[in-house]
């Protein structure tokens, strides 16, 4: 990236996946839907509550749910990265 475009420098790349990512968990903590098209889905889903035994204790503890960030690539991101593999497994195939 930055032999196509000198400008830019490396910070300037982070401090740019640092607003993203800052946004991102903003709309996830307020339970958006964040779709960044031609790459993916962001959401959030809340696993179950379950019993755990603690070995240590001998006793069961009751452990809640968790909310988590989950993602779902878009289907041109995974055609594009299918295309490549299957290139660089052609070109390995033959030499």
């Amino acid at each position: 990236m930055h032999d196509t475009n000198p400008e830019y420098r490396v910070y300037e790349y982070n401090d740019m996946l640092t607003v993203l990512t800052n946004t991102l968990v903003a709309l996830a903590v307020q339970g958006e839907v964040v779709q960044l098209r031609n790459f993916g889905t962001f959401y959030q889903y809340q696993t179950k509550p379950r019993v755990v035994f603690d070995p240590v204790l001998l006793t069961h503890k009751q452990h809640d749910g968790n909310i988590m960030l989950k993602f779902k690539p878009a289907r041109t991101i995974q055609d594009r990265i299918k295309a490549i593999v299957q290139q660089e497994r052609n070109q390995d195939a033959k030499t």
